[in-house]
C-alpha cells in the first residue's frame, strides 16, 4: 500500500467516525429536546390543576354562601308573613 492508499483509508475512517459521532449527538439533542418539552407540559399541568382546584374551592364556597342567603332571605320572608297574618 502506498501513502495515497493509507491517506484515502484514513479519511473515510475519520469521516465514518465524524458522521457517527454526529448522529449520536443529534439523537440526544432530540431526546433532550423532547424531554424538556414534557417537562414544560408537566409543569403547566400541574399550574392548570392548581388554578382549577382553586376554582373548585372558590365555587363551593360561593354555593354555600348563597345557599346561605336564600335561606336567610326565606327565613326573613317567612317571618314577615306570620306578623302581617297577625
Amino acid at each position: 500500500m502506498d501513502k495515497t492508499e493509507i491517506l484515502i483509508i484514513a479519511s473515510i475512517i475519520i469521516l465514518a467516525a465524524a458522521i457517527i459521532l454526529y448522529t449520536i449527538s443529534h439523537f440526544r439533542w432530540i431526546i433532550s429536546k423532547k424531554n424538556r418539552s414534557l417537562v414544560h407540559h408537566l409543569v403547566e399541568n400541574a399550574c392548570l390543576e392548581k388554578k382549577l382546584e382553586r376554582t373548585r374551592i372558590e365555587k363551593e364556597a360561593m354555593e354555600k354562601l348563597i345557599t346561605d342567603n336564600l335561606k336567610n332571605a326565606q327565613q326573613a320572608s317567612g317571618a314577615e308573613e306570620k306578623e302581617d297574618n297577625r
